[in-house]
C-alpha cells in the first residue's frame, strides 16, 4: 500500500503541534535545568556559609557563627550539619529554646541521635526542664562519647531535683565510659559539695585539675570547694583561671560575682554582671545577685527592680519546674534574704529542702533565716541532731550556738562556739560570735581577746568593729568607742543604730552638743 500524502493544510497543523510540543518540552527541560542550577547554587552557598560559620565558632566568634549558620539553614533547609551546629551555637549563646527547636528539626531530617540527644538534653537542662530530659531522652543506641555526654547532663538534672544518689550513679557510669576525662570527677565533686562531703569534693576536684589542667569546669569546681569551706579569697583565682580558659563559663562568672560580693568587693562585679546580662539573659541568677548588690548599696529601687526581674524569669519557667529545682529555689531564697524578706526566703529554702533534705548549704541558709526571724526553735530543729553534733563545720556550729544563746542556754552556746572556732576554716564568724557570747555574759577580757584576733586578720570586719565599739562603751572607754563608730559611719552615714551608738559614746565623753546633733540626725 502506498503512502498516503496528507494535505498541505493538515501537514502544517501537525507541524505546528510538533513545534509547540518541542517548544514546551524545551521550556520544561530548561526550567528543570534552571531549578537544578538554582538548587546547586543554594547548596554551594549553604556549604560556604556552613564552613565559614564553623570556622568562626572554632575561633570564638559565636555571634558571627550564628549569622553564617542561619544563612546556611535558610539556603538549604534540609542541611543536617548546619542545623546541628546552629543548635550548638544557640546553646553556647544561652538561647536554649532556639537550640531545642533546631536540634529537633535536625532529628526530623534524620540526624544521628548520637549528635542530637546530648544537645537536646543540654537545651532542656538550660530551661530547667529536668523531667523532660530524664523521661524523654533515651540512652540506648548512642556512641560511647555521646552516652558519656548525656550521662553527665542527666546527672546534673538528677542533682537539680534532689536525687543525689542517682546523680552519683550516673557520674560513675560516665566515668567508666571515659576513664581519662575530668568531667565525671567534676560532677561528682559538685554533688559532694551539695551533700556537705567537702573532703571528698576536695579530692575529686584536685584529681580533675590534675587530669585535665586545661578544663575550665575543673578549676571552677575546685574554687567552689574552697568557697564552701568559707575560703572565698582563695577561690577567686581559681574562678578567674576557669573564665580565662572559657570566657562563657557562666557558672564560674556567677560564682566569681557571689565571691566578690561576699568579700565586700562589690565594684569589681560590674564587668561580670554586664557580661551575664548580655550573653546569659534568661538565667535568673545574675538578676538576684544584682538585687543583693543594690541592697548593700542602699539602692532600694534598684534592688527591688532586679529582684522583680529575677522573679519574672523564674515565674516564666512555671511553678512545677521551679518547685522541683533546688538550685533556683536556693537562689530565690538567698536574694530575698539579702533584701530582708525573711518570710519569703524561709519559704523558698523550705521548698528546696522538702525534696533535698541533705543539701547542707540550704539547711544552713534556712537556719540563718530562722535566726533573722527570731525563731531559734527552727534552727535547733534543723541543726541539733546526731549528724550535726559530730560535724566539723564551723558555720553550722556557730548558727546552732546563736540559736542556743537566743533560748538562754549560754553554756551550750559557749561550748559550741569554742568548738567552731577551733575548727580549720573557721574564719572570723565563729570568733565574732564567741566574742558576742562573752560580751553578753560580761566576760569583757575574753570578748576583747577574740575581737582583737578577728580585727588583726580582718580590719574591715563591720560586725567585729561594732562589737568592739560596744565593748569599749560598756567599759567606759567612750573615746575609743566613738573612734570605731566614726569609721563605720563613713560608709553608712544614715544608719540609725550607728547614730544612736555615736550619740551615746559622745555623751559619755562629755560632748553633749555632738551627741545632740547625732540624735537629731
Amino acid at each position: 500500500m502506498g503512502l498516503k500524502l496528507q494535505s498541505p493544510r493538515l501537514l502544517g497543523a501537525e507541524q505546528r503541534r510538533l513545534s509547540l510540543w518541542s517548544a514546551t518540552a524545551a521550556c520544561v527541560w530548561l526550567l528543570g535545568f534552571t531549578v537544578a542550577a538554582v538548587a546547586v547554587d543554594a547548596t554551594v552557598d549553604a556549604a560556604r556559609f556552613y564552613d565559614h560559620g564553623a570556622e568562626l565558632f572554632k575561633h570564638g566568634d559565636a555571634a558571627g557563627a550564628l549569622i553564617e549558620l542561619k544563612n546556611a539553614a535558610q539556603s538549604a533547609p534540609s542541611m543536617v550539619a548546619a542545623r546541628v551546629l546552629l543548635a550548638k551555637v544557640y546553646l553556647h549563646q544561652g538561647y536554649s529554646a532556639e537550640a531545642e527547636r533546631e536540634i529537633k528539626e535536625a532529628s526530623k531530617l534524620g540526624a544521628d541521635p548520637s549528635l542530637t540527644a546530648p544537645i537536646l538534653a543540654k537545651a532542656y537542662l538550660a530551661q530547667f526542664e529536668e523531667r523532660k530530659l530524664l523521661e524523654q531522652i533515651d540512652l540506648s543506641g548512642l556512641t560511647d562519647a555521646a552516652r558519656e555526654d548525656l550521662l553527665m547532663t542527666r546527672a546534673q538534672a538528677l542533682m537539680n531535683i534532689g536525687d543525689n544518689t542517682g546523680a552519683m550513679n550516673s557520674f560513675d557510669e560516665a566515668a567508666r565510659l571515659a576513664p581519662t576525662s575530668a568531667q565525671p570527677l567534676v560532677g561528682k565533686a559538685i554533688a559532694a559539695i551539695r551533700l556537705g562531703h567537702l573532703d571528698t569534693a576536695t579530692s575529686l576536684a584536685e584529681r580533675a585539675v590534675s587530669l585535665e589542667p586545661g578544663n575550665a569546669d575543673a578549676w571552677h569546681v575546685q574554687g567552689s570547694v574552697l568557697q564552701a569551706r568559707n575560703e572565698v579569697a582563695k577561690a577567686l583565682p581559681l574562678y578567674e583561671r576557669a573564665i580565662k580558659l572559657s570566657p562563657t563559663q557562666h557558672d564560674a562568672r556567677i560564682a566569681r560575682i557571689a565571691a566578690l560580693l561576699s568579700l565586700g568587693r562589690d565594684a569589681e562585679t560590674d564587668d561580670d554582671l554586664k557580661f551575664e546580662a548580655k550573653s546569659n539573659p534568661f538565667d535568673p541568677r545574675p538578676a538576684y545577685l544584682r538585687a543583693i548588690k543594690f541592697a548593700r548599696a542602699d539602692d532600694v529601687h534598684g534592688a527591688n527592680s532586679a529582684l522583680s526581674e529575677g522573679n519574672v524569669l523564674i515565674e516564666n519557667l512555671g511553678s512545677e519546674t521551679v518547685s522541683s529545682n533546688c538550685q533556683l529555689l536556693e537562689l530565690a531564697g538567698t536574694a530575698n534574704y539579702g533584701l530582708g524578706r525573711f518570710d519569703q526566703a524561709r519559704d523558698y529554702f523550705q521548698m528546696c529542702l522538702a525534696n533535698n533534705p541533705k543539701v547542707v548549704e540550704v539547711r544552713k541558709k534556712l537556719a540563718a533565716t530562722g535566726l533573722a526571724l527570731h525563731d531559734p526553735d527552727l534552727v535547733i530543729k534543723l541543726l541539733d541532731n546526731a549528724a550535726t553534733a559530730d560535724t566539723d563545720d564551723p558555720e553550722s556550729l556557730t548558727l546552732l550556738a546563736n540559736a542556743r544563746m537566743a533560748t538562754g542556754d549560754g553554756t551550750t552556746a559557749t561550748r559550741l562556739l569554742e568548738r567552731a572556732a577551733s575548727r580549720p576554716g573557721a574564719g572570723t564568724q565563729a570568733h565574732t560570735a564567741l566574742a558576742f557570747n562573752a560580751l553578753s555574759r560580761g566576760a569583757f577580757e575574753s570578748a576583747h581577746n577574740e575581737l582583737s584576733n578577728v580585727l588583726s586578720n580582718d580590719p574591715g570586719n563591720v560586725q567585729a568593729t561594732l562589737l568592739m565599739a560596744v565593748l569599749h562603751q560598756q567599759r567606759g572607754e567612750h573615746k575609743e568607742a566613738a573612734a570605731l563608730i566614726g569609721k563605720l559611719l563613713k560608709s553608712a552615714p544614715a544608719n540609725i543604730v550607728l547614730l544612736n551608738l555615736m550619740a551615746a559614746a559622745e555623751s559619755g565623753n562629755g560632748d553633749n552638743a555632738a551627741a545632740r546633733a547625732h540624735l537629731e540626725q
